[in-house]
């Protein structure tokens, strides 16, 4: 290590000091980037925008939401069907009563 020091390295100087890239190299190249990245940025909003209306519009979308629709009158009528049988009991038992059952 010492001896690649010495054979390239200067007293005092450091990486920056050999470096070809001035200041005004870093400010023109922030100020591209920042511009490509403003583009970038804009596309991808316009991109998930299509991608947004796409599905909104999709059969995929409006097939599984037909089927949610489908399940949710299912779930319905089976609560309707079961509260005509609301407080009948089939069988000579008490109630249970929430908090004592726990203590069982």
């Amino acid at each position: 290590m010492r001896a690649t020091l010495a054979a390239f390295g200067t007293p005092g100087r450091t990486a920056a000091d050999k470096s070809p890239v001035t200041a005004e190299d870093l400010l023109e190249l922030e100020h591209e980037l920042g511009e490509r990245l403003s583009a970038l940025s804009a596309s991808i909003w316009t991109a998930k925008e299509e991608i947004a209306r796409a599905w909104r519009n999709s059969p995929e979308r409006k097939a599984i939401l037909a089927d949610w629709e489908a399940q949710q009158e299912a779930i319905r009528r089976n609560n309707s069907d079961s509260s005509r049988w609301a407080g009948k009991r089939t069988v000579d038992t008490p109630p249970i009563h929430p908090i004592r059952s726990l203590a069982l």
